[in-house]
């Protein structure tokens, strides 16, 4: 199987002000609003993106997501089916022309699958 490469992690928050400028003042993030999602703010890290979400739904505030690049989300949640975890989110179409799904491990873990043209997110081989 090829390996997938995770492109970048969403924290969900209660507190964007709080939680922003302590990584700023921490670690010497900046951020900016999402254009496509201004309500998600996008971390400036240096390598992979960190998003900062409102608590809403499925998502907990101080939980952590990690999201994997994918070449087939249909296929890929089948698996995930198969090997004993749960859809939470089936393939979705975003504003930024890529598609994202997420699911629940075995050990209840949810990780966000996202499936894009070539050239959108790079190529990580």
């Amino acid at each position: 199987m090829k390996k997938r490469a995770v492109v970048g992690l969403q924290l969900p928050t209660k507190d964007f002000e709080t939680v922003t400028n302590f990584y700023a003042e921490l670690l010497g993030w900046s951020f900016s609003p999402n254009p496509e999602i201004p309500a998600i703010q996008m971390a400036e890290t240096g390598n992979l993106p960190v998003l900062f979400s409102p608590v809403h739904g499925e998502h907990r505030a101080g939980e952590v997501i990690f999201a994997v690049e994918i070449d087939d989300i249909d296929a890929a949640l089948v698996e995930v089916e198969r090997l004993g975890g749960k859809t939470l989110i089936p393939k979705t179409k975003n504003l930024m022309n890529t598609y994202f799904a997420m699911f629940y491990d075995p050990a209840g873990a949810k990780v966000a699958l996202i499936e894009s043209p070539p050239g959108i997110l790079g190529d990580l081989d």
